[in-house]
């Protein structure tokens, strides 16, 4: 009987096997159908029915109306089993499985995101163990997923249908088809075999409820609805996408829940409309309606074919390596190179090895409380047989085990990721460093045997670098000389970095290795780098701190505090390195209550124990100091530490600091003695009470008001709680008064101080409070104009803002150059006080401190945009541009004034013009709208946009266009908020609160190409204007910006239009000359140097260029006249002049002339670090190769050993020159080529290319 069942089932197995197959020509499908309700990480919000839309989704694939799709077809992966490995390798899978013609879908349910609004951050699916942040590397990039898609769709044929319902993934709906990476015909292939649908557009969320379904989302509640038949809507049994599209709209536009919550969602969908999508089929609808439930514990992992069968061998085995921390029991580091096909077997013979030991050790030398059994050698003595027969066996074990090895790691980086404490703490000393070393060999052996074509291969070979480096990192604790170790740590992180550059956890450990290395200026920028690709992570900020303790900055280690603790409370290691900025700056109150803080949420590290230790002694508390140094000497035992790698902090692979003694929420304030005191009481007590009894507080002000009528903040808080019960005429007045007893900062605490007086903490903490409640100057004069507005004194109202909008240009102004409320304070007792807040002044923090609230010129704007006087709001829009322009310029000179690098300067110069630019644009895209016809109106948008980029390209040679403009639009140039990855907001908006009033006003920040659009704005305002004669700057914006974008042949002609049309001054022709040289039309570019050079307005530069050029084109005598009219008119450029006349000579075949004029030519002194000196080694080749095609050997040679020792690099041309040709066999000639040999030129290449693109970027953000 055994036998039997045993044919039965592999008959079965070979029916299923057949039909999954299909016959010869027929279309199989293929499915990925991934769920996610429940992640891994508690931060990542549940969703509620995801996995049983994934379940109902796969039911409908092998339903009649889904095409009885097999079940081994589908690879179904639910909550915990649809991990970052499970799901690329299912790619994979579809990838293998899917043939010309079939049909692939791919499926998700679950979150979906894009980390940061810049070009760099692309949208992610978050996989069950993705973390909440950090998602390069470690989520599914939407881009590996349109990767398979297109793949599939072009290279096999497969149509491919693509169904996405995640919180943010609208954008995946047609955003691939730009043309950015397929040709034409590639392109139209995707379009008619993709279809690709989204649960909802960009910006918007995706709903689920219990309303639809008994629990459901609502796409997927719909989707399948409509797949089932509903969508029929020509009722001929087929369902087309352009039916599946108007069913969804209409569904969604009359659901009443959605109607009922305001809640907006717009399914997206992309592909042939006319594309069969399904067959109608009402039993199916009906049978799946009816029957199906959630299930108890959520729905099973995968489709099921079998019932539940005893756990196999194979399966033994993972439960082992996952349960069993293989990777210290067995000698991965021993495997080499070994194939994929012995690696299984290899593994389980290691085991039962393990596993024999251990009997024999038991047998001989049993120790009571040692666990000797590892694992049943029966079933692996039985796996092993297994692998010797089965070939496909062996391949899903190294499949299982590259993902088992990426899930294991995964779990490490999360976990640094996260904070989480005892991982943090295994990243310190306490760490068995083998705990590294041996995973790393193991996850070494999983990347040998992982395909190089494989998702995974890249995930793990990133994997591997960083945890390398990190791994040496952490030895530095207790390695006597750590300086190898780091060295070699910097290698695997900058390999890490090269295999994922905008990672930012490997940012952030470069930024932890640059501190080890004292290199606090790069450590800091590898942080910021971190901090904007994860801007919700606070581990890079935690880390900041360190950089404040090690350049003895303490407002930069507390406003990093601050930020780090906002974004992850309670980190232990936050705490200790703000204890030691404390200690170091002598506050050691402070410095107490943050190691005390320290302690409290992680009990195990040495540090803070002992810095307490220290402090105790110091203060002679010899109790409690003994009692900390001896914890510390506990925790510090067996270990030998290397100190010196604590001295600044604790690098954080992982309560906002208050003012002096907490004064903010002190409640002592009643206690003052001074009677001269207790009205600011009173007023305190007031304000305390201001949200829960509003009625008493204002009686209070009133008669504070009445009993001290320059007291101050009184009228402020009377006059706004009056205008939030509309009380406009009774608030007016108050108000003003309010604007007229307005004090600053520095000034209110001169006032306070001395009308409270300093004489004891209750007093501190009254004063404290009563700065606590200092407002924005600003809010007045906003309630004022609302006042007006809502008075009907439009006139009134928009004399109100421009008194508002000069004073916020004010002090936009004082901000960038450190005056009024942003200079340094006298008053000392503030000056202390200032120390702990973010606010603090420093040039070195400016970039990153707020900017002033600039929403005056917008009410302004809007004001006169809504009466229709738009000439008037665009003249608004326009000179607040120019004046933050005049912002930015005015830092750079206080920078410049303060010996600060003007660098620092960049980011706040961009920062400040970026939202009045966003308003501008939008403007004119509002005139647009209004006025589609209107030339002028499409003149000024294009010269606005052509204007800005104007000045950034006006830096870039013409060579280094098509870079800028990939740069520009890989950061969104120019609207981007940071110079050194592009934050930039898009698409989306912007929400401008307007102080003291309540009200927001929102800008538009769209992803858009602004050189594209300018360009196309500026050819339509042409042909609108109807003018036989274009306007010449129209012309030229229009031909920069062809040119910018790439587009040489247009660019030339237009260049070409505007000489015949116009006559180009001196500047306009130099660059044309300077364009036509970078798109290689030399003729156009001798023809207009020409026309400079006749009319006596080339400079010398130019002037020896075109004899350059002259000698080049064969024209010696030209040439030549114009260098010995140089040489006459500057003597100082006789070695260059020399250097022409040599080359003419030897290109007009005159060698005895040529080498006369280089012998003459002075040589250049100038040497690089390594004394040598290029300029030199290049004339001295010269030299040589005259002298050896002349046949003075000695010569030849002596000045070839010249050029050589000064660093003449090119390889090629002495190997092809064939003024060598002679020479290059002697026994001289190969002994000089050992002595000095060539560095492989792939090595520049990539060095010169890092240095364009750096270079380029930096040109773009000078302006």
């Amino acid at each position: 009987m055994v036998g039997f069942g045993r044919l039965l089932l592999l008959c079965f197995c070979c029916i299923l096997w057949q039909d999954a197959l299909g016959a010869p020509g027929k279309q199989r499908t293929y499915a990925v159908v991934i769920g996610i309700s429940q992640y891994q990480n508690p931060a990542l919000s549940t969703l509620r029915f995801s996995d049983r839309d994934a379940t109902l989704f796969a039911a409908y694939l092998q339903s009649k109306a889904g095409g009885n799709v097999p079940a081994g077809n589908i690879r179904l992966l639910l909550n915990e089993n649809a991990g970052i490995a499970a799901i690329y390798d299912a790619l994979n899978w579809l990838q293998e499985h899917c043939g010309k013609d079939d049909k692939a879908y791919i499926y998700f349910s679950g979150h979906g995101d894009v980390e940061t609004e810049n070009k760099f951050s692309l949208g992610y699916l978050l996989a069950y163990n993705s973390p909440p942040n950090n998602y390069r590397n470690n989520a599914i990039a939407l881009e590996d997923l349109n990767k398979v898609a297109n793949q599939l769709s072009t290279e096999n044929n497969v149509t491919v249908v693509l169904v996405t319902d995640a919180c943010h993934t609208g954008k995946l709906a047609g955003d691939y088809y730009k043309g950015k990476q397929l040709v034409a015909r590639q392109l139209q292939q995707i379009l008619n075999n993709e279809t690709r649908l989204a649960a909802c557009e960009v910006n918007e969320e995706a709903a689920e409820s219990e309303d639809w379904g008994g629990g459901r989302g609502v796409f997927s509640y719909y989707l399948l609805q409509g797949l089932n038949g509903l969508a029929d809507l020509d009722q001929n049994d087929t369902i087309q996408l352009k039916e599946l599209n108007r069913y969804l709209d209409s569904a969604f536009i009359t659901d009443k829940i959605l109607v009922r919550n305001a809640h907006k969602q717009h399914p997206v969908s992309d592909g042939n409309p006319y594309q069969t999508i399904a067959m109608r089929d009402i039993s199916t609808l009906n049978s799946l309606t009816a029957n199906v439930a959630r299930k108890p514990g959520g729905p099973q992992s995968a489709v099921q074919i079998f019932g539940s069968l005893a756990i196999q061998p194979i399966d033994y085995l993972f439960t082992l390596i996952k349960n069993q921390n293989i990777a210290s029991k067995l000698h991965f580091s021993t495997y080499g190179h070994i194939s994929p096909d012995s690696l299984p077997l290899q593994i389980v013979e290691e085991c039962i090895l393990y596993q024999q030991q251990l009997d024999k050790e038991k047998a001989t030398n049993p120790e009571r409380d040692k666990t000797y059994f590892f694992a049943r050698t029966d079933s692996l003595q039985m796996l092993k047989t297994q692998f010797s027969r089965s070939r496909n066996l062996t391949r899903n074990f190294n499949e299982r085990f590259v993902q088992l090895v990426h899930s294991q790691a995964q779990e490490m980086v999360n976990a640094y990721l996260s904070g989480d404490i005892d991982e943090l703490e295994k990243r310190q000393y306490y760490s068995d460093d083998k705990f590294y070393s041996n995973f790393l060999s193991m996850l070494r052996v999983a990347l040998q045997v992982c395909p190089q074509d494989n998702f995974l291969y890249q995930l793990l070979n990133v994997q591997e670098a960083y945890l390398s480096g990190l791994s040496l990192r952490l030895q530095m604790a207790t390695a006597p000389k750590p300086a190898p170790l780091l060295d070699q740590a910097f290698s695997y992180q900058e390999q890490a970095l090269k295999l994922e550059p905008y990672a930012a956890y490997i940012h952030n450990e470069l930024g932890n290795l640059y501190i080890l290395r004292k290199k606090y200026a790069l450590a800091d920028r590898h942080f910021d780098i971190a901090r904007e690709l994860s801007p919700t992570w606070a581990v890079p900020w935690s880390n900041k701190i360190r950089i404040g303790l090690a350049t003895r900055n303490l407002r930069k280690a507390i406003e990093a505090l601050q930020i780090s603790d906002s974004l992850q409370p309670d980190l232990s290691y936050s705490f200790v390195n703000a204890g030691l900025a404390m200690e170091q700056h002598g506050n050691l109150l402070a410095a107490e209550s943050y190691f005390l803080k320290a302690i409290r949420e992680n009990e195990r590290h040495f540090l803070p124990y002992e810095r307490l230790g220290s402090i105790y002694t110091s203060t002679g508390d010899y109790g409690k100091a003994d009692w900390y140094l001896t914890e510390a000497a506990y925790r510090k035992r067996g270990y030998s530490l290397n100190m010196d790698y604590f001295i600044t902090g604790l690098a954080s692979t992982g309560a906002p600091p208050r003012y002096p003694g907490d004064w903010l929420s002190c409640d002592m304030f009643r206690d003052v003695a001074a009677p001269a005191s207790k009205p600011y009481v009173q007023l305190v007590d007031a304000l305390k009470t201001m949200q829960e009894n509003p009625e008493k507080t204002l009686q209070s002000l009133k008669r504070l008001s009445a009993q001290h009528p320059k007291m101050p903040l009184v009228q402020h808080y009377r006059g706004k709680m009056l205008f939030e019960r509309k009380k406009w005429a009774e608030a007016e007045p108050i108000l003003l008064d309010s604007i007229n007893t307005y004090q600053p900062d520095t000034s209110l605490a001169d006032f306070l101080q001395k009308s409270i007086g300093m004489r004891s903490e209750a007093d501190t903490c009254l004063l404290v409070q009563m700065i606590g409640y200092q407002y924005n100057r600003l809010e007045d004069h906003y309630l004022l104009a609302a006042i007006n507005e809502h008075l009907k004194q439009p006139e009134k109202a928009l004399q109100r803002y421009q008194q508002i909008s000069d004073i916020e240009n004010n002090l936009l102004k004082d901000q960038a150059t450190f005056q009024g409320d942003f200079a340094k304070t006298d008053n000392p007792w503030y000056a202390e006080f200032l120390q702990y807040s973010p606010y603090a002044q420093n040039p070195e923090l400016a970039p990153f401190l707020p900017l002033p609230e600039m929403a005056g010129y917008l009410k302004i704007a809007k004001n006169q945009e809504d009466a229709g006087d738009y000439l008037s709001a665009e003249k608004t829009y326009l000179r607040q541009v120019q004046l933050n322009l005049e912002v930015g310029n005015a830092r750079v000179a206080a920078l410049q004034k303060m010996n600060f690098a003007v660098s620092n300067a960049r980011s706040y110069r961009i920062q400040v013009n970026r939202l009045a630019e966003a308003a501008t644009f939008q403007f004119y895209e509002r005139m647009d709208k209004l006025f589609p016809r209107d030339s002028e109106w499409q003149r000024k948008a294009g010269i606005f946009l052509y204007n800005r980029l104007a000045r950034a390209f006006s830096n870039v040679p013409a060579a280094s266009y098509e870079l800028a403009y990939k740069i520009l639009k890989s950061y969104s140039y120019p609207f981007l908020a940071n110079e050194s990855f592009g934050t930039v907001p898009g698409p989306g908006e912007i929400q401008v609160a307007i102080p003291g009033t309540g009200e927001f006003l929102q800008v538009a920040f769209p992803v858009y190409d602004p050189a594209l659009v300018s360009l196309e704005k500026l050819k339509m305002a042409v042909r609108l204007s109807g003018d036989l004669e274009p306007d010449p700057h129209l012309l030229e914006a229009i031909a920069d910006l062809l040119s910018w974008t790439g587009k040489r042949k247009e660019a030339l002609e237009k260049y070409r239009e505007l000489i015949a049309r116009h006559h180009p001054d001196a500047a306009l022709l130099t660059k044309i000359i300077n364009y036509s040289i970078a798109a290689q039309e030399p003729d156009l570019a001798v023809q207009q140097l020409e026309v400079l050079y006749n009319r006596g307005e080339t400079t010398r530069a130019q002037n020896m260029q075109l004899a350059d050029w002259y000698a080049l084109s064969g024209q010696p005598g030209r040439a030549t006249i114009i260098l010995e009219k140089e040489k006459t008119k500057n003597p100082t450029l006789q070695n260059e002049a020399s250097l022409i006349l040599a080359k003419t000579n030897l290109l007009a075949g005159r060698k005895s002339d040529a080498l006369t004029y280089l012998q003459a030519a002075p040589a250049s002194l100038h040497a690089d670090a390594e004394n040598r000196n290029p300029a030199k080694a290049v004339q001295d080749y010269s030299l040589a190769r005259l002298y050896a095609r002349q046949r003075q050997k000695n010569k030849a040679f002596a000045a070839l050993y010249e050029s050589l020792k000064n660093g003449f690099t090119s390889e090629n041309v002495v190997a092809t020159d064939p003024a060598w040709e002679r020479l290059r066999k002697s026994a001289r000639w190969k002994e000089m080529m050992k002595q000095y040999p060539f560095q492989p030129r792939e090595k520049f290449y990539k060095q010169d290319h890092d240095r364009d693109w750096y270079g380029t970027l930096d040109q773009l953000l000078s302006e």
